[in-house]
């Protein structure tokens, strides 16, 4: 039994939802980063292993290096971050507002 009266989602108008789908994409990459910081991840740039600018390899941006186990490349600020890496919270976004107006 469904905890939504009858016909709501059909009722809904998902459509100023899509309109903030960056502003609903930042939110989800918030949450994320929530989530990972609080079982203990932290982004490149904030780790206490990090590598000296010098003794780095130059193939990958420091800023996104790896140099612990704990590290991810994707702590940053939803703005900071490549289109690529957007797009992930983006399909979340839309895969949530799709499963709104199936429901």
């Amino acid at each position: 039994m469904s905890v939504f009266p009858t016909n709501w989602s059909k009722e809904l108008d998902t459509s100023i939802l899509k309109e903030k789908r960056e502003y609903l994409s930042e939110k989800v990459h918030d949450a994320w980063m929530l989530e990972k910081t609080n079982q203990g991840f932290h982004s490149p740039d904030s780790c206490s292993q990090k590598v000296a600018e010098s003794e780095h390899d130059n193939h990958t941006s420091i800023k996104f290096c790896k140099h612990c186990k704990k590290c991810h490349p994707d702590m940053y600020p939803y703005n900071e971050l490549s289109e690529r890496i957007k797009e992930y919270d983006r399909v979340t976004v839309d895969t949530v507002l799709k499963a709104i107006k199936e429901i």
